[in-house]
């Protein structure tokens, strides 16, 4: 058995505090991928178990879920799922919409 960590002043992680965010990162992901809304998961494993302010507990979460996002799209690509042709314009727009509200929110 690994010993806990310090990851805080307080805050000592056990073994199981591992166990608990890696089966809820994994059940997370495949929420994500077929219906969305795991960030309910991780956002709660973040804060709730890790300690983390919820400010970087949702910049943490944006990183798995773009992941978790680009891999989905590769494959719904490669199996044929996708069709770039009939999907270009909306994912252009989208894409589009992103960075202006993105670069708005910088100023």
């Amino acid at each position: 058995m690994p010993p806990a960590v310090k990851t805080g002043a307080n805050y000592c992680m056990e073994w199981y505090h591992y166990l608990i965010a890696i089966a809820g990162s994994t059940l997370a992901g495949a929420i994500n991928t077929l219906a969305g809304n795991g960030s309910a998961i991780t956002l709660t494993i973040l804060t709730e178990l890790l300690g983390l302010p919820g400010n970087m507990a949702n910049g943490t979460n944006r990183i798995g879920i773009f992941t978790q996002s680009a891999a989905s799209t590769y494959v719904f690509y490669r199996s044929g799922r996708l069709n770039l042709s009939q999907s270009g314009k909306g994912i252009a727009i989208t894409t589009l919409g992103a960075l202006v509200v993105s670069g708005w929110l910088l100023l």
